[in-house]
């Protein structure tokens, strides 16, 4: 069987630390989220590709120890990043049983 990042369309986007997480978990979350519109907003305030939340990219640029702007946050490299990292914690978190 091929790796699950074979099945997806595969954007020419990197996440600013590299990838962590199959390739394809990743754009899969972005095209149910965002149908991989950079731009998108949803009404309660996720931004991008990945639709993260004001409060999530709070908890995440402390864990990483970053602080990007909200332009940043909009930046497909910087959005896939804070996407990867917060998959990553939902799989090595002893509450998801990983993935």
């Amino acid at each position: 069987m091929p790796p699950m990042s074979a099945r997806f369309p595969t954007p020419d986007w990197q996440p600013v630390r590299g990838w962590r997480v199959d390739r394809g978990l990743v754009f899969a979350h972005a095209l149910q989220e965002s149908k991989f519109i950079t731009s998108a907003r949803s009404g309660a305030g996720a931004k991008g590709l990945m639709q993260i939340m004001p409060g999530t990219a709070r908890d995440i640029a402390r864990a990483l120890d970053m602080d990007p702007t909200p332009e940043q946050l909009a930046d497909p490299s910087f959005n896939v990043e804070f996407g990867q990292s917060y998959l990553e914690m939902l799989r090595d978190s002893p509450h998801t049983g990983g993935f």
